[in-house]
């Protein structure tokens, strides 16, 4: 390595032991120092997350590399250092590759099922505003559904950078390209609602169950007291004598059915609200099933399980709204029998 003052350079000096061995490098110690520390020194990070409904399939997995590939050579001096893949199974299990010749010829022999892959670029890249190449890494993580270790699936990159401008050219595009892999068509307007409004609409039908208990509660109360004030009204109308008028409130009161039936109508209105939470879970249930699920189809089962869940969606929809209209039958029927039984 030369440095910036000649009388202190060996070579220059006669004093080399070429015995030792020494390594020269065409660069001044300040060059130097500065590759060094665009090396190994901290980089700064973009990242974005981006959830959607996706199919990823190894030809996907290279026209990525290549699309990365391609832009570096166009735009920069750049030489890869190194580029990796690392794919995660539903077993717990993962495998590294460090080629994409690797990755172009790995066949998965095992019956399982990928649910992550994280896709690493290592550059050196020589900036027009820079005298030595520079250390550039971008991160691609491909998450499914099915991974239990993120709450939804979708991709994610990090680019750890040294040029600002480099590293937001590099996003803009990944975040274009990313676009290629969003299965849209499995997305209806109202699957998309479904999906993205779960919570909202299990209040809205529990509350509706609730009110629809308290109305038919309130319609048989008014059924229950109209056909008591009409049975006393004909009585007293029909019979003149005070002493079977008395009698008949005696009797009546003994009995305790107005008792009775406030009782049978307070267990009636806790049982539907019990039952509004039940119809609260299978709406929620049916709800977060409802979202399409995500694959990254690089093993035989893998697309067997898409060939599954895609004969399971097509009668989801049927299934929620199949709920929700029994849910409701259930409640008017309820209603309908207790008003049978003591509303009138």
């Amino acid at each position: 390595m030369s440095t910036n003052n000649p009388n202190t350079d060996p070579i220059r000096q006669g004093k080399i032991d070429y015995k030792r061995g020494y390594l020269t490098l065409p660069f001044t110690q300040d060059q130097f120092s500065e590759f060094i520390s665009g090396l190994f020194g901290k980089l700064e990070e973009l990242e974005r997350d981006i959830e959607c409904v996706f199919d990823v399939e190894l030809g996907d997995v290279i026209n990525i590399y290549y699309v990365i590939e391609d832009r570096i050579i166009q735009q920069n001096k750049g030489t890869m250092i190194q580029f990796s893949t690392k794919i995660f199974y539903d077993d717990n299990s993962s495998i590294l590759l460090n080629k994409l010749e690797s990755l172009s010829n790995y066949v998965e022999a095992r019956s399982v099922i990928p649910i992550r892959m994280e896709l690493v670029w290592e550059y050196l890249i020589q900036f027009p505003n820079k005298t030595v190449p520079e250390k550039q890494i971008i991160e691609i993580y491909i998450i499914s559904d099915q991974s239990l270790h993120y709450r939804s699936s979708k991709f994610k990159f990090k680019i750890k950078y040294t040029s600002r401008s480099w590293a937001t050219d590099i996003d803009s595009m990944l975040t274009e390209h990313i676009k290629n892999f969003i299965t849209v068509s499995r997305q209806s307007t109202l699957k998309k609602y479904i999906s993205s409004n779960d919570e909202v609409i299990n209040v809205v039908i529990t509350g509706i169950f609730i009110l629809l208990s308290v109305i038919g509660s309130l319609i048989i109360a008014k059924g229950f007291i109209y056909s008591q004030l009409k049975e006393t009204a004909y009585l007293f109308l029909t019979n003149p004598d005070l002493n079977t008028k008395i009698d008949f409130l005696i009797n009546h009161a003994a009995e305790g059915k107005i008792a009775r039936f406030y009782f049978f109508l307070l267990l009636y209105l806790l049982i539907m609200i019990l039952s509004s939470t039940v119809v609260s879970d299978i709406i929620r249930y049916q709800a977060n099933n409802y979202t399409p699920n995500n694959y990254i189809l690089l093993t035989k089962k893998a697309k067997k399980e898409k060939e599954k869940n895609l004969k399971i969606e097509k009668n989801q929809l049927i299934n929620f709204l199949l709920s929700i209209v029994l849910s409701f039958i259930v409640n008017l029927l309820s209603s309908y029998i207790f008003m049978r039984l003591y509303g009138s």
